[in-house]
């Protein structure tokens, strides 16, 4: 096996990146913590499940974030590439979570205003895509209504 050999050190530069996933870890854990992660703590009403698994998925992201920044700074590239490797299954979970949010709360009306967010909403594509998904969608909770923006 070929040995790489180890990157100069640039301390203030390895610093700034740690600081900086850091920082948009703990914006995270702190940001949702009244509804997310402590929300029986603050008298928050239970979230659907799919936000549930929304919420999952994004921290174990920026947990591997922050993850992979501190393996770089401190020079050990093959825990970096293994987890890089698995890191792929979980950007493909964050898009596609992501999006099933996204169109959930589209469709329900809870995302209000814009004209090409309706027009997105309303297509044959989309509508198609969140009927075959809807039957998923209500296990998990969705209640999707196909009628979002008709006013518009």
């Amino acid at each position: 096996m070929m040995q790489i050999a180890k990157s100069t050190v640039r301390p203030n530069r390895d610093r700034f990146f740690i600081a900086l996933s850091a920082m948009m870890l703990l914006i995270v854990l702190v940001g949702f913590s009244p509804t997310f992660f402590l929300h029986r703590l603050f008298g928050e009403a239970p979230l659907p499940t799919y936000l549930h698994v929304h919420g999952v998925i994004l921290t174990a992201w920026f947990c591997l974030a922050f993850a992979q920044t501190c393996l770089i700074a401190t020079g050990r590239m093959a825990a970096h590439r293994r987890i890089g490797v698995a890191s792929v299954f979980v950007a493909i979970a964050v898009v596609a979570i992501n999006l099933v949010t996204l169109g959930i709360r589209a469709t329900s009306g809870r995302i209000r205003g814009s004209r090409w967010l309706c027009s997105a909403a309303n297509s044959t594509s989309t509508r198609s895509l969140l009927r075959k998904t809807n039957k998923a969608g209500d296990a998990l909770g969705s209640g999707i209504d196909f009628d979002f923006c008709t006013g518009d």
